[in-house]
């Protein structure tokens, strides 16, 4: 989308001089949901990026070779200011990051970042000095429904534009044994619309198929088979046939409660 700024004020943050922008989208947009969503998404910018302190001035164009997306991309941050759940992009591959611990070393600060390949899964920890500059991957949330799976290959499609989009099944993680058509889902996609995380629903409603038997109904936990091929550990008191909500916390599958 193209904007136009019509004020704007300096800021600071985390060690740098912003400029606090108001942006009017110009660019055509399906809903004024979308619109205001795009005027948020201009909110700051890094006044020591390609001079935009003197750049972006009232009235100026964003758009064009020098939207807002061309902006993020030059931007590095520090590793002292990484958290959990930034998004990392480390010698060409994305990582999500799960942990951030501190490190002192001859007087000197680390940070040990421990984080996932979102392609892969694969996991890692990188120690970085705390002033070593690190690219960030900033995304933006989006709503996609589910059409129908192919081999691994997931068909979605934007519930208002119909505009259709492919991902791997691998980025719907535990969730691929829950979701069905029709279901919608959040994905966070990158600057150039790709996909990068899916965010599931909390919780999913799912049918026992069959169960171990229990030692003690009111306290033991036993094993049963879901009629998506699933198995969890469930209460002793839960029997096939009976409809429960399942959880996934760190790609654990876990009982939530009985549906009513």
């Amino acid at each position: 989308p193209t904007g136009e700024v019509t004020g704007e004020s300096m800021v600071s943050h985390q060690g740098l001089r912003w400029v606090q922008c108001t942006v009017v989208a110009l660019g055509r947009f399906p809903t004024k949901a979308h619109a205001e969503s795009s005027r948020r998404a201009f909110a700051a910018l890094p006044a020591s990026v390609s001079a935009a302190g003197r750049d972006w001035r009232r009235g100026g164009a964003v758009g064009g070779s020098r939207r807002l997306a061309d902006i993020r991309r030059a931007i590095s941050i520090e590793a002292s200011v990484v958290r959990k759940g930034d998004i990392l992009d480390v010698k060409g591959h994305k990582y999500i990051v799960s942990k951030v611990s501190d490190q002192l070393t001859n007087r000197k600060m680390f940070k040990n970042v421990e984080m996932k390949d979102i392609q892969s899964g694969n996991t890692k920890t990188e120690t970085f000095r705390a002033a070593e500059k690190l690219q960030k991957v900033y995304v933006s949330h989006v709503k996609r429904q589910i059409l129908y799976v192919e081999g691994s290959t997931v068909h979605l499609q934007d519930p208002e534009t119909f505009e259709p989009t492919e991902v791997h099944v691998n980025l719907l993680g535990v969730a691929q044994h829950y979701l069905e058509d029709g279901d919608l889902i959040d994905l966070q996609i990158n600057e150039e619309g790709e996909p990068v995380i899916c965010n599931p629903p909390a919780k999913f409603l799912a049918e026992v198929a069959s169960s171990d038997p229990a030692r003690d109904q009111k306290s033991s936990y036993k094993k049963c088979l879901l009629t998506n091929g699933r198995q969890i550990m469930v209460p002793g008191f839960i029997e096939p046939g009976a409809k429960i909500f399942v959880k996934l916390e760190g790609g654990n599958e876990l009982y939530a409660e009985k549906a009513s």
